[in-house]
């Protein structure tokens, strides 16, 4: 791969990634510990194969960073000093991440037979 189509695919890597932190509405750092949270929690969970667990992964991630930050929010209020709630939101974030993987795991997992159960009872499928 040439420099310049190295330095592009850097950048359009980049910029995905600050749409995604922009759309789901958190802070990159709180993203991080949720990654770091998620990173812990693999052993909790249970053997999956690649797509599923880097699927079980992201969205285990997303979620407890989510989840912290509105948490944290609702616990000790956004007019609490800037400091102490960033420590709350990154913490929730990270103890949700060791505990969201291994639910996320399962949820995913259950997904296929969720999905035929659903076709079965709307009778699209015998």
């Amino acid at each position: 791969m040439s420099e310049a189509a190295a330095q592009a695919a850097t950048a359009a890597g980049a910029g995905v990634g600050a749409v995604v932190v922009a759309l789901i509405g958190v802070e990159p750092q709180v993203l991080f510990w949720g990654l770091v949270g998620c990173g812990l929690g693999i052993p909790l969970a249970p053997p999956a194969g690649r797509a599923r667990a880097a699927i079980t992964f992201v969205l285990a991630a997303l979620a407890s960073a989510l989840l912290g930050t509105f948490t944290a929010a609702e616990m000790i209020g956004l007019d609490a000093p800037a400091a102490r709630l960033s420590l709350v939101t990154r913490g929730l974030t990270l103890v949700l991440g060791i505990g969201f993987h291994p639910l996320m795991s399962v949820v995913v997992a259950s997904i296929p037979s969720i999905w035929e159960g659903l076709l079965r009872r709307l009778g699209a499928k015998q």
